[in-house]
């Protein structure tokens, strides 16, 4: 094998390095952020069930409703937001064709 063989042998192994390293990156951001929302939403969860007398059954089930309630308005957040991205990657790519 001559010297260029070696150094296309090397360019593809740098490659696959560096494609692995980006999914592990990509891996790795995606669990950093699944733990971060779920503590948080434990967290926000617990405050808003304590809002009122927590002694009492009744005031434990009105913040848990209003827990859903937040709950829901955060996931329609997320969900408006994920539906605004779609709209504007459709049009970009509508306008220049990638």
């Amino acid at each position: 094998m001559d010297d260029l063989g070696h150094k296309r042998v090397f360019t593809a192994g740098a490659a696959l390095l560096a494609l692995s390293s980006a999914a592990a990156a990509a891996a790795l951001a995606n669990n950093t952020a699944r733990y971060l929302g779920s503590s948080l939403g434990v967290a926000v969860t617990v405050s808003l069930m304590g809002l009122g007398h927590p002694a009492t059954a009744r005031a434990a089930a009105a913040g848990a409703d209003h827990a859903v309630l937040a709950a829901t308005l955060l996931w329609l957040l997320g969900a408006a937001g994920a539906l605004a991205v779609r709209a504007a990657q459709r049009r970009v790519s509508a306008r220049y064709g990638s």
